[in-house]
């Protein structure tokens, strides 16, 4: 399975604010409504944060997965097409796109927040229920994976552990967690967390984890 990067152009710099990802999700629910696709923060080679978001400057690179091969290439074939246009004016304009294949390693990142709730949609916080946390998760994961492959995985074990500091955000009334990971367990259930997403709402642009943890340390 491979994912989609695509490198945008941000030369004289381009202003996100702290809802942006609303653009990308219209851009996703209109051409991809049967969901199941997870999309990364926007990662600026250069960046300046402000009170209400941030200025990319130079290039910026962002990544978003599908499990249907065919879906991914024609999400990819829209964004030359369509393009997305932020905050009312400001058109993301492409340099290039290719596909990569995530290595699916057991020690990963967050490139976009995890968010976990319950049954309720209640927020459920790592640091003070850990083990209700992985459960949801592992539950979750189980789901997407009888989704996209129609039937239960032969290993459902699934533990999740967060590797030296991690971030805390408080969105409204959710808390996203991002930072460095370690994942025990099942190799089916993490190649789902690969493919599309791992926690919840990875259709609004979160729980996407790649193999990597810089983007341009090679640019």
């Amino acid at each position: 399975m491979h994912r989609a990067k695509v490198i945008f152009k941000a030369k004289e710099g381009i202003y996100f604010d702290n809802s942006y990802k609303l653009y990308f999700k219209r851009f996703f629910e209109r051409h991809c409504p049967e969901g199941f696709y997870v999309f990364s923060d926007v990662i600026p080679r250069k960046t300046k944060k402000t009170e209400n978001g941030f200025w990319a400057i130079d290039k910026i690179a962002f990544y978003f997965s599908h499990y249907n091969p065919e879906t991914l290439v024609n999400l990819t074939l829209k964004l030359f097409e369509e393009k997305i246009t932020i905050n009312d004016n400001q058109v993301l304009n492409i340099e290039k796109t290719e596909f990569i294949k995530p290595k699916n390693e057991y020690n990963a990142y967050l490139w976009s927040p995890l968010m976990v709730v319950d049954n309720n949609l209640k927020p459920v916080e790592y640091e003070r229920e850990p083990e209700r946390f992985n459960e949801f998760l592992r539950l979750n994961l189980i789901n997407k994976y009888k989704k996209v492959y129609g039937n239960y995985p032969e290993d459902d074990r699934f533990v999740f552990v967060f590797k030296n500091n991690f971030e805390k955000i408080m969105e409204i009334d959710f808390v996203l967690y991002k930072g460095a990971f370690e994942v025990l367990g099942s190799e089916e259930l993490l190649k789902i967390a690969y493919i599309c997403g791992l926690g919840h709402f990875n259709e609004n642009g979160y729980g996407m984890i790649s193999d990597e943890l810089y983007v341009w340390k090679h640019s």
